[in-house]
């Protein structure tokens, strides 16, 4: 009996596993920007499709405002970025607040390993680096987070990174 209970917690727990996101952290924003798509300063509006979660109704994706385009090229000012469901490397949307700027550094949405909804018209955000900053449009300064340190980066030099 003992057996039996102890191969199903394995199985749980090993099928849990092979669900789960794994992935390195890939580095900061400047560094993980080279290879993204679409390098933006952004305008969170509002959230798009949910799913529950946990008994929740849990935002799985979002509608932003592209404010200046610093790499890449959208036909379109406002796109939809997926973020996580709950097995894929990627932040909650939740995260992002609605009204608030960020720059984010994005792929192509994926239409076979994404959201059910996802297109590959859409966008993606990894969680696999700083794929996001938060961004003070007043005092034109983002805000790093990575590795534990905050720091303030000024628009100027972002901008000059994809110069």
């Amino acid at each position: 009996m003992k057996k039996k209970i102890a191969l199903t917690i394995l199985l749980i727990f090993s099928f849990a596993y092979s669900y789960a996101c794994s992935c390195g952290i890939s580095g900061n924003f400047q560094t993980v920007s080279k290879d993204t798509e679409l390098v933006a300063l952004v305008k969170i509006k509002k959230y798009l499709t949910f799913d529950r979660r946990y008994g929740e109704s849990t935002p799985m994706s979002m509608e932003v405002e592209i404010i200046e385009t610093l790499k890449g090229n959208t036909k379109s000012k406002r796109v939809v970025v997926w973020g996580d469901n709950g097995m894929l490397c990627r932040p909650y949307v939740s995260n992002f607040i609605k009204g608030e700027y960020y720059f984010m550094a994005l792929n192509s949405g994926d239409e076979k390993y994404g959201h059910k909804d996802e297109k590959s018209s859409d966008y993606a955000i990894s969680i696999c680096g700083e794929y996001w900053m938060h961004a003070n449009i007043d005092a034109k300064l983002a805000e790093s987070e990575f590795s534990g340190k905050t720091k303030s980066i000024p628009f100027k030099e972002i901008f000059s990174y994809f110069k």
